[in-house]
């Protein structure tokens, strides 16, 4: 994590909360339906069970570094995912915003998870947010047909 002092807390704080949320979700029963509901299922088996055993056993380690960079850098996203070097990118401006808001933190840094998950598993971009979506199901919210069907349709991969 790049060491920027004041928003290093609250991200910590953040990650804390991702890491419980994600190890509760990988030991879910229907973890494997919704990693297919999310992802498609024409994904590499082998290596999502690696990291839901992972995460079962509260080993983080390979989730991606986590950089803060300037609003402008990031063309005013909240945060964007690097799979090319395994790094999540956050607005400076978000963490300002939210600097007492870890729920808001905790639900952008898993949407960016989320993205370097189908990195990891799929060969090539599932279509949508599917970090967005990620992110909701580990979070156990509920999207409308109507909403699901908008996030299906964004492109997210031009960050």
């Amino acid at each position: 994590m790049t060491s920027n002092n004041s928003f290093n807390t609250a991200i910590e704080a953040s990650l804390q909360q991702a890491y419980s949320i994600l190890n509760n979700f990988a030991k879910a029963d229907d973890f494997i339906a919704k990693v297919q509901s999310i992802f498609g299922t024409n994904f590499d088996v082998s290596k999502l069970a690696e990291i839901r055993q992972q995460w079962i056993n509260g080993n983080f380690t390979s989730l991606p570094a986590i950089e803060i960079r300037t609003g402008s850098e990031l063309q005013g996203a909240k945060a964007a995912y690097a799979g090319s070097n395994n790094t999540i990118y956050v607005s400076e401006d978000f963490l300002t915003q939210n600097a007492d808001n870890l729920q808001g933190i905790t639900s952008v840094l898993l949407e960016e998870i989320g993205h370097s998950v189908d990195w990891s598993i799929n060969t090539s971009d599932t279509p949508g947010d599917e970090g967005a979506i990620f992110s909701a199901t580990v979070l156990g919210q509920h999207l409308d047909a109507s909403t699901l069907g908008a996030i299906k349709q964004e492109d997210d991969s031009n960050l």
